[in-house]
Order: structure tokens, then C-alpha cells, then sequence
């Protein structure tokens, strides 16, 4: 009999714990509630969106990289009108240029504005001013005129275009009375449809008949080819 009622508590106890016990869900709710396994489950949502939001970034550039313009000169640029200079009066002038370019690239070159620049040096400052090429090219990215600046709209046709420039008589202080050479900065700013701002920009060396480079700025005319300085370029 006391045997019967010992089994009859003890089976009561197990029935007590086996209804005390917590179904399947709400117990790993709890598990799932401890700090660490929260700090995970945040950890990956959180490493799940920077993937995502990594991913767009290289598709967009990816897209921007491919489907952009590309504004290249075709040929060095000729001269229409002589250059004269004068290292008694320090003028520099009266050159015209007419200018190739054409649209490489498969969009739209938007707000296309070339920019020509002249400048005469001695042997002294050749080679400075051939260094400053790649901070001048740099220069560029803060120099590029503002969304909805006038410029030429170039399709991406790959015909070439040309244009005529001309530079008025102009002041320059260090111009040299010794024999000097003329360099020809020429860059080409535009934008493309995003609108994301690019340029494009050559060095010319001047080249006088019989392969001479150097002139006296005597206030007489000269005339010749401008030949692109090697490795002198630059575009993004």
C-alpha cells in the first residue's frame, strides 16, 4: 500500500515537470533572446545591407563607367594666324587656331566648352612648366564650369568637329628676351547625362620650319605646326 502511494507522488512529480515544461517555440525565443545571440542576428542584418548597398555602388559606377561620353582630339590643332610676340613690350598674340575633336564614347557630351591656352618659355622654364602639366591637368577637376553652363552638345557619332580660336595681343610679365619655345595647353571640358563633370587635356610644342623650336620674340610673325609633347595628356 505505502508502495502504491510513494509510485502514485513520484508520478505526480514527473507530471508536474512535464507540464511545466515550455513548448518547442517559446523556448527558443528565450535562447534566442540572450545578448550574444541578439548582437548576431543584428551583426548579420546589418552586414547583410552594407553588402547590398556595396553592390549597388559598383553596379552604378559600373553603369557610368561604360555608358559615358568621351571627348578626344583628333589631331593637333593648326594654325590659321601667325604668333607674334614681343619680349620688349612682353606681348603675346594675334595667333588663331582652328582645333579637331569627336565624341568616342556612347552617350551624349554635354556642355562641350575647349579650352586653349598659350604660353612662351626660355630653357629655363621648359622643363618646370612640363612638370606642372599633371598639376594642371589636376587643376582642371576644380576649373570645370558648373552644371548648366553654356558648351556644345557632341553626339556620339564619332564625327569630327572643329573649331576656330583666337587670341587677342596679351600681357606676360616673364616673357624672356632670350630664345624661347611656345607650349599649347589644350583641354576639353563636358558632362554626361548623371551629370558627372569630365575633361580631357594635350600638350603641344610648337615646331617651326626645319625642326626649330626656339624664337626670338622680336615682334615678328611666327608660323609652324604644333606636334603633341609625348606622355603629356591627360583625362577622367
Amino acid at each position: 500500500m505505502k508502495k502504491n502511494k510513494l509510485r502514485t507522488k513520484q508520478q505526480r512529480k514527473t507530471d508536474n515537470r512535464t507540464a511545466k515544461a515550455e513548448p518547442p517555440s517559446l523556448s527558443w525565443w528565450k535562447r534566442a533572446s540572450q545578448p550574444d545571440v541578439v548582437v548576431i542576428g543584428v551583426g548579420v542584418i546589418v552586414a547583410t545591407i552594407v553588402a547590398a548597398v556595396l553592390i549597388n555602388r559598383h553596379a552604378t559606377e559600373e553603369l557610368h563607367s561604360t555608358h559615358r561620353p568621351s571627348i578626344a582630339f583628333t589631331r593637333s590643332p593648326v594654325m590659321l594666324d601667325p604668333l607674334i610676340c614681343n619680349s620688349a613690350k612682353h606681348s603675346v598674340g594675334n595667333l588663331s587656331l582652328r582645333i579637331y575633336f569627336r565624341n568616342v564614347g556612347n552617350k551624349d557630351a554635354i556642355n562641350v566648352l575647349p579650352l586653349p591656352d598659350i604660353a612662351i618659355v626660355d630653357g629655363n622654364q621648359f622643363e618646370k612648366r612640363v612638370k606642372n602639366f599633371t598639376g594642371f591637368c589636376s587643376g582642371m577637376a576644380s576649373s570645370i564650369p558648373k552644371e548648366g553652363s553654356p558648351g556644345y552638345l557632341i553626339a556620339p557619332d564619332g564625327a569630327e568637329r572643329s573649331l576656330d580660336f583666337h587670341f587677342g595681343q596679351g600681357f606676360q610679365s616673364d616673357l624672356s628676351p632670350a630664345k624661347v619655345e611656345a607650349l599649347l595647353w589644350l583641354c576639353a571640358t563636358y558632362e554626361d547625362e548623371y551629370p558627372t563633370h569630365h575633361y580631357t587635356c594635350m600638350l603641344y610644342r610648337l615646331m617651326l620650319a626645319g625642326g626649330i623650336r626656339e624664337f626670338w620674340c622680336s615682334g615678328q610673325s611666327i608660323n609652324g605646326t604644333f606636334d603633341p609633347y609625348p606622355f603629356a595628356s591627360c583625362t577622367n
